[in-house]
Order: C-alpha cells, then sequence, then structure tokens
C-alpha cells in the first residue's frame, strides 16, 4: 500500500512509520523537517507545514492515488477544513489521531459511545481554547464531512523514550514536588512519613 503520515517523524509516528515499513508498505513522511528520522526501507519526506492547510495541500497534490492517510497532528478544525476535498479525492482511508481528551468531561471507565462526532456541533472558536475541544471538533469535522472511510484512536497519555512533549518527565518533576513539600512540612513539625 501508498501511505501517507502527516507526523511521521513524531513521538507516535515514528513507531507507526516503523510497523508500516515493516510491513512492506510504501510510505511518505509529511513533516516540518524539523526531527530527523532514519528509515530503512521505501520512503520518501515531504516537508510541509502541518499548520497551513494551503502548504499541506501544495505539497500532496502531485502524489497520485494514497490507500491511507494518517494523521498525527491535526487538533484544530483549520488543521483539517483546507485539506479534507483534496484527502476526498486522493485516498480511500483516513485515520485521524486523536486522544482520550476528547471525554475530559467524563470520569471513570470510558467506553467510546460516550463521544459521538457525528452529533458533536462543530464550533471553530472553541476548537481554538483547549487541546480537548479542539481534538473533539475535528473528530467531529472529519465524520460529518468526509467522503472516505474514516477511522480514529483516541490515545490517552501515551508515555517512552523519544516522547518530545516530556510526559513522563512532568509526571516525575510533580511526584518530587510532592516529596519535597512533604519533606519539609515534616522538618517543621519533626515528623516523618513512612
Amino acid at each position: 500500500m501508498k501511505i501517507f503520515v502527516m507526523g511521521g517523524t513524531g513521538f507516535i509516528g515514528r513507531v507507526l512509520v516503523k510497523y508500516l515499513l515493516d510491513g512492506g508498505h510504501e510510505v511518505i513522511i509529511g513533516s516540518s523537517g524539523k526531527t530527523e528520522v532514519q528509515f530503512n526501507g521505501k520512503i520518501k519526506y515531504i516537508h510541509l507545514d502541518r499548520f497551513n492547510p494551503s502548504s499541506v495541500v501544495e505539497k500532496i497534490k502531485d502524489l497520485g492515488h494514497l490507500d491511507l492517510v494518517y494523521d498525527q497532528l491535526a487538533y484544530r478544525v483549520r488543521d483539517i477544513k483546507g485539506i479534507m476535498n483534496i484527502l476526498n479525492e486522493k485516498t480511500d482511508r483516513y485515520v485521524f489521531t486523536s486522544s482520550a481528551a476528547v471525554y475530559s468531561d467524563r470520569s471513570g471507565i470510558l467506553e467510546e459511545e460516550m463521544f459521538d462526532p457525528f452529533d458533536f456541533k462543530i464550533d471553530e472558536q472553541l476548537s481554538e481554547k483547549s487541546y480537548a475541544d479542539g481534538k473533539r471538533n475535528v473528530e467531529a469535522y472529519v465524520f460529518q464531512n468526509a467522503e472516505v472511510a474514516v477511522s480514529t484512536a483516541r490515545f490517552p497519555s501515551i508515555l517512552g523514550n523519544g516522547d518530545s512533549t516530556l510526559r513522563f518527565q512532568d509526571h516525575l518533576k510533580r511526584i518530587n514536588e510532592c516529596e519535597q513539600f512533604w519533606a519539609q512540612k515534616d522538618q517543621v513539625r519533626g515528623t516523618t512519613h513512612g
């Protein structure tokens, strides 16, 4: 298959690209070019500005038919709105990497049906307010406007080597700050936690 991965050099994208190459697929990576990643296999790099729809359209319009497009980056309606028409013409399937943040108003055990992108009222202004609102709006826009098969993957926080968001380090920092807080409290009271 000929597969286009927007965000193929990012944290999730590079794992996805390796998996696709191991499966014998032809992969085209669309990225800003800021992160250099070397892969083994049939691969092509295209430098584009994912947050400038005209840049994306300009770069992919001459790629020919794409069997599948993975989008690792969109989180605002304007990120996808401008390129939806060309995707409708160039591919059979579009997979959008979303987030469990779409359920941010829920707690406990989450079920996919708790957020229905077909029933969600799109608010492009709200898309700019928070990451969760952005992901909800993009999912809704894609499902309501795509003329191709659409899938979404709603990942919770993902931790691991190469995560440029430094999520894991942030969690460790919070734990450390909490331990320091309690150590200072214990010194004042002359007690210890154990």
